[in-house]
């Protein structure tokens, strides 16, 4: 006979979608993780841009992290 006993085709089938919750699990946590990658790189390029366009470019990423008055003049020889 052509047919085919209704147990094997049940097993394959659960086979089958558990191998697409696993597939769909391992793409949303791609996708996930390319999401907050890809949010991050365009936060900090943003951050960068805005710091260099307030401050006209002339302030260098350290010089806001010490304050003016903790920098002591180099002594003039």
């Amino acid at each position: 006979m052509f047919l085919q006993p209704a147990r094997p085709r049940q097993r394959s089938q659960k086979r089958f979608h558990k191998r697409h919750v696993l597939a769909n699990v391992l793409a949303n946590v791609l996708a996930n993780v390319l999401a907050n990658v890809l949010a991050n790189v365009l936060a900090n390029v943003l951050a960068n841009v805005l710091r260099n366009v307030l401050t006209d470019g002339t302030s260098s990423p350290t010089s806001s992290l010490t304050p003016d008055w903790q920098v002591s003049p180099r002594p003039s020889s």
